[in-house]
């Protein structure tokens, strides 16, 4: 199956998934409640598409830090390389480099509506609350933003017809009179710009200048330091231990058997059955190795 295919066919499953909201009319005519229950349904169809990466409604910080600070609706991010400063819930304070994707949401094409979206896209295009492009050329071309509107309850103005023509603005449903229908090509919009966000966090992470490794200097007395072993004695068969922040859990602790040893680039690496990413030593204690990899 070609990706035009795969994606087609996602899309087909989130506009069958939307469709019964629209038998929310049957049980009442506030048009606000159809606006929430959709904004609520794009953000768990949003969450699914880009897992493992993250979703939180709250803030981009950036240095020097803007005053004030953007509230955006839906930022797609990932923990490096830096983790938010701040997460919980749905919250999150993200830092710049981690933020792949974000998305404007509005709940009707209510008046002035179109502006608001251009501000919102203006602040993406000069990168001010989005990653900045790393790589294939494809990084730069591309706006990792999109205005997404939950009910298109009127004629759109021109502007915003315009946003729309160019996929830089979605709406999910449009009401015409007394009937309410999906827009299938711009749920298929969204699920496009959802895996372009995923492309971007695959392609940044694997870019050979993006770092890998954050180091901190904090006001602290009395801590041990890590002692550090000849990785190069490690031999295949020899009880392994993985501490750090795997898939986002954070204090784990992982048991495991190193199956192999290799060079990848000049570098040591350990190949190991069971452990989770984070530091890995093995049972004296010491630390031998950074995880750099996960395979499946």
């Amino acid at each position: 199956m070609e990706l035009s295919q795969y994606l087609d066919t996602v899309a087909a499953q989130l506009v069958n998934e939307l469709k019964p909201i629209l038998e929310i009319k049957g049980v009442t005519e506030n048009t606000d409640l159809l606006g929430k229950y959709t904004e609520a349904s794009i953000r768990s169809l949003v969450h699914r598409i880009v897992r493992p990466m993250r979703l939180s409604t709250g803030a981009v910080l950036d240095h020097p830090m803007p005053v004030p600070l953007r509230q955006i609706d839906l930022i797609v991010w990932a923990p490096f390389p830096a983790p938010a400063l701040f997460d919980t819930e749905d919250f999150g304070l993200v830092p710049k480099s981690s933020a792949f994707g974000v998305i404007e949401v509005k709940r009707s094409n209510y008046s002035g509506v179109e502006t608001k979206l251009e501000e919102f896209l203006e602040d993406v295009k000069a990168r001010k609350i989005v990653s900045d492009p790393a790589g294939p050329k494809g990084d730069y071309a591309r706006l990792p933003g999109l205005g997404v509107i939950c009910v298109l309850e009127s004629t759109p103005s021109s502007k915003l017809q315009q946003l729309l023509d160019d996929a830089k603005v979605v709406a999910i449903f449009e009401r015409n009179g007394e009937s309410t229908t999906v827009r299938s090509k711009d749920v298929l919009t969204l699920v496009n710009f959802l895996h372009f966000v995923t492309w971007r966090y695959r392609v940044h992470g694997a870019h050979p200048g993006y770092p890998q490794i954050i180091i901190l200097k904090i006001k602290a007395a009395g801590l041990r330091a890590v002692t550090l072993a000849d990785s190069d004695a490690v031999k295949p068969g020899q009880r392994i231990l993985a501490i750090g922040h795997s898939a986002g859990l954070t204090n784990t602790i992982t048991e495991g058997l190193v199956s192999g040893v290799r060079r990848a680039d000049d570098v040591p690496e350990l190949q190991s059955s069971g452990c989770a990413s984070g530091r890995a030593g093995p049972h004296n204690g010491h630390s031998v190795n950074l995880a750099r990899r996960k395979l499946r």
